[in-house]
């Protein structure tokens, strides 16, 4: 499950870009950027690189080398992305396990719209078998 989670962060990255303003005149990767130019950087364009990540396009829950920037990078970093990783495991598991069947009604599936910083979905129907409730009553108890 863990395998899975880095592939559908690094797919799905769930910050999509960051801008920063540039302190000095530099040359990167054959451009140049003067002092005050604001550069744009895209998480969501360095994690589908095929320069780094084969079959960069598709989600492979077994990908072995998976240095994806999700999370950003350096001192960016999300400093919440450990628990997040903990969470996304945990929270799967559970909902495999309670609903093993689901299938995601991919019509239905609508993203957020016009954010080019994060990524979020507005609705995300599902089909799946009921069965006897398990666990608490309810959690707000």
């Amino acid at each position: 499950m863990a395998s899975a989670v880095e592939e559908f962060l690094r797919y799905y990255s769930p910050s999509e870009s960051l801008t920063r303003t540039a302190t000095r005149d530099v040359e990167l990767g054959g451009r140049k950027i003067k002092r005050g130019d604001v550069v744009f950087i895209s998480w969501v364009s360095a994690n589908r690189d095929s320069g780094v990540f084969a079959n960069a396009d598709a989600v492979q829950i077994d990908r072995a080398e998976n240095k994806h920037l999700a999370f950003g990078l350096g001192g960016h970093r999300c400093i919440g992305s450990s628990i997040a990783r903990i969470e996304s495991v945990l929270m799967l598991n559970d909902v495999l396990a309670r609903v093993p069947d689901y299938e995601i009604d991919p019509d239905g599936f609508r993203p957020y719209p016009g954010n080019l910083l994060m990524t979020g979905v507005v609705t995300m129907p599902v089909r799946f078998t009921p069965a006897a409730r398990s666990g608490v009553g309810s959690p707000f108890v």
